[in-house]
């Protein structure tokens, strides 16, 4: 397996984690809302603590996807800082059929 698929595949693995923690703490979210709405402080002071290791996580998730973007862009040497997606515009397609 080549060193720009294992990137990608490391990408992969860490963009799937970052939707799974971010998913997590959206359902946090809703959870401590249901506390605060009770006063449930105990409740609270528990899912803080969670939502601290939830952003911990999130954080050195972030880490390894930034490592893996560079790691790609090395690799790859037409990826620099500033590249885009090409856009086809209307008007170019159009132009080149006319005659």
């Amino acid at each position: 397996m080549t060193s720009q698929m294992t990137g990608w595949k490391e990408l992969l693995q860490v963009l799937n984690a970052l939707n799974k923690s971010y998913q997590s703490l959206i359902e946090l979210s809703k959870k401590k809302h249901k506390a605060l709405v009770f006063i449930d402080l105990k409740s609270l002071e528990a899912m803080n603590e969670t939502e601290a290791k939830l952003t911990q996580d999130i954080r050195q998730l972030e880490e390894r996807r930034q490592k893996a973007l560079i790691h790609l862009a090395v690799e790859n040497r037409a990826i620099k800082k500033d590249t885009r997606r090409r856009r086809r515009s209307a008007c170019s397609c159009r132009s080149s059929t006319k005659r």
